[in-house]
């Protein structure tokens, strides 16, 4: 999980957005940090992750401030994609894919 990695997903309203995040995993642990911003580069927000990484699943949570938290929850789809869902802070079930960069 150690690297660059990008999702563009969409809000409940259907807008688009990015969650751009650098995350590093030591053992099974995964922390970093990242941005949500607007597909025009705008940032929304920085968010703080943690979560836990045991092949294939992936869990981390996302913290930003003045929201709820983020969960993602997904699973390696390759080498360098993870397939899952977001939920938490308004999303319920929403399909986000994470791709290294």
């Amino acid at each position: 999980m150690s690297g660059s990695w990008l999702a563009a997903t969409t809000t409940s309203g259907g807008t688009p957005f990015f969650i751009k995040l650098a995350l590093t995993q030591t053992d099974r642990s995964v922390v970093g940090t990242g941005t949500i911003e607007f597909t025009n580069g705008t940032v929304v927000s920085t968010v703080s992750v943690s979560g836990t990484h045991t092949y294939p699943t992936v869990i981390m949570t996302l913290q930003a401030s003045g929201f709820e938290p983020l969960i993602f929850q997904g699973e390696f789809a390759g080498d360098d994609s993870v397939r899952g869902q977001l939920d938490g802070s308004g999303f319920v079930a929403t399909a986000t894919n994470f791709n290294r960069q």
